[in-house]
């Protein structure tokens, strides 16, 4: 795979030295750069920095400022760790795509200052654009919007009149530390969920500002990729409904989903407030009142708990692949469930959707050195919810010994549980009420796929092509799949529709280019993304066969 710092350096380059000066509603400016074709602007603030007496606070408004504010330079990446740093190659995923997946620190250090996004804006064209951004995955823990596969450059020089909207929102403890205490302590009774609420602020930055770029607030696409998908589920549930409850507009009308990891099992508050505990006592901050406690612990250095989120995690991946932190049901921000909801039909039946997930999702999570020595311990180990009548059909009947190495049955099961079969069920509600959803499936064999370990098309390798991120592309097979992700991309964001105001058949200019029609649910067209890219079914037994264990065990 090419060096990221050659694509740096190329797009760089391509900058002219002519900044763009853009007035905000407030007065504030902001000075950015010239690419070819668009204007960027980088380290825009769109909430206060969560430190001190912020830390486990709601996003509160950034400070605004009279003036000229260099928007040339990166903000801070929001505080994580190396996930391999104690235990190579722990997290295949991070071990061969680092390069591409883990933000920049060169440029976006680590920081709990990092409530910043950045604009990428097409120039010329209709003045009112419409506008996606994008939210990183990395497990509500990892990832960052300097993720170099993440630079908006290439979507934004791709002809297409849209702007791109990248950020960052808190992560790990700093995002998802939940608690009665912290509850308490925040005006809107919210915990637990603070990276979320971090997402909703972006989208109002949106809201209140992009028109000064020229873009359209009220045609925004919210994109995500894994966690981040993950998180645009939980916004389809609720952040339109709670907008409009508030008189307000709509923050989207449109949602990407790549790879969305289902909120199956959220976090209920008592699990958050155990980890909560469990923090307090590691640092000895048990305090007479739940003021003090939550001081103490606030007086602890970003390394600290930056430090003593990454032993935990070790800990708990290496058992059993677990996370420490997750979204909470709260109560405030998040009342109950968005799987419930969601099985209930209580979500924004407007929203035009677009989903899909890889053909191998699961080979970038599981080590060579798992430590479970067969399928049913496996299964019982990581997934423990899922009950021992189901476990044993599944080793068994689904994924058999007889046909598949170890390896094989794990990484399939990882996949389809968690990714691919509970993916196909939400497609499948939401087209039954709603005619604009469309579906894909990537199975490209990627160049910066390890043949042993990543093999085939893994979590996240979709987003080079999604993002035209020439860098990380070598064969022209590769930069014509990446010309057809990305621009399906724009025309969703443009037209609202992956062909494009006109049909691919209808246009002679695009006879590359594969019609994508749209879902209908069971036995519907789905798009396959690779070197032969063309219009599948949905058939896969084995989604089948998960289908019916969530109708029988998800409320």
């Amino acid at each position: 795979m090419k060096s990221v710092a050659v694509a740096a350096a190329l797009v760089a380059s391509l900058a002219a030295a002519g900044a763009q000066i853009v007035t905000l509603p407030h007065g504030g400016k902001l000075k950015g750069s010239k690419g070819p074709g668009f204007d960027e602007y980088h380290g825009v603030p769109f909430a206060a920095p969560p430190t001190g007496n912020l830390r486990w606070k709601s996003p509160q408004p950034p400070s605004q400022w009279n003036g000229v504010r260099d928007a040339t330079k990166w903000g801070g990446s929001c505080v994580q760790f190396d996930p391999n740093a104690q235990y190579p190659n722990n997290f295949p995923l991070y071990e061969f795509m680092s390069d591409l997946i883990s933000p920049d620190a060169s440029k976006a250090p680590n920081s709990e200052d990092c409530l910043y996004l950045n604009v990428y804006v097409p120039r010329g064209g209709a003045k009112n654009k419409p506008v996606v951004m994008f939210l990183h995955g990395g497990g509500l823990i990892f990832g960052g919007a300097a993720q170099p596969v993440l630079d908006g450059s290439f979507l934004a020089a791709s002809n297409k009149d849209a702007i791109i909207v990248t950020a960052n929102y808190r992560l790990g403890a700093f995002g998802y530390l939940g608690s009665s205490e912290l509850a308490a302590d925040n005006t809107d009774g919210s915990t637990g969920n603070f990276g979320w609420l971090d997402q909703t602020a972006a989208l109002q930055w949106i809201q209140d500002n992009i028109s000064a770029f020229g873009g359209d607030p009220t045609r925004v696409t919210l994109w995500g990729q894994s966690a981040g998908a993950q998180s645009v589920l939980w916004h389809l549930i609720y952040t339109n409904q709670k907008a409009e409850a508030a008189g307000k507009p709509k923050l989207f009308q449109q949602v990407v989903m790549d790879s969305p990891n289902p909120p199956l099992k959220p976090y209920a508050l008592a699990t958050a407030q155990m980890r909560f505990n469990n923090m307090v006592t590691s640092f000895n901050c048990a305090g007479a009142s739940a003021a003090d406690t939550i001081a103490c612990l606030r007086s602890k250095t970003t390394d600290e708990i930056n430090n003593y989120q990454r032993d935990l995690w070790t800990t708990l991946y290496r058992a059993n692949g677990a996370g420490p932190f997750a979204m909470t049901v709260d109560g405030a921000a998040i009342p109950v469930n968005a799987w419930a909801k969601f099985l209930a039909g209580e979500y924004d039946h407007d929203v035009k959707i677009l989903i899909g997930g890889n053909g191998n999702e699961g080979t970038g999570f599981l080590r060579e050195d798992e430590p479970f020595p067969t399928l049913d311990a496996f299964i019982a180990g990581r997934f423990g919810w899922v009950p021992a009548s189901y476990r044993q059909q599944i080793v068994n009947n689904v994924y058999p010994s007889t046909t598949l190495t170890l390896r094989e049955q794990k990484v399939g099961v990882y996949g389809d549980l968690l990714f691919n079969c509970p993916n196909r069920y939400l497609a499948r509600k939401w087209a039954s009420s709603n005619p604009k959803v469309w579906y894909y499936k990537f199975t490209e064999q990627t160049n910066f796929t390890n043949d042993t370990i990543l093999l085939g098309s893994p979590h996240a390798s979709e987003l080079a092509y999604f993002f035209n991120h020439l860098p990380a592309l070598e064969r022209k097979d590769e930069f014509l799949l990446a010309y057809r992700m990305s621009q399906a991309i724009l025309n969703f964001v443009t037209a609202g529709d992956p062909n494009g105001a006109k049909k691919p058949k209808e246009d002679k200019k695009r006879k590359d280019q594969v019609v994508w029609p749209a879902y209908t649910g069971a036995g519907g067209s789905v798009i396959n993304f690779d070197a032969e890219t063309k219009i599948i079914t949905d058939a896969n037994a084995n989604c089948d066969f998960f289908d019916g264990m969530y109708n029988a065990l998800l409320p």
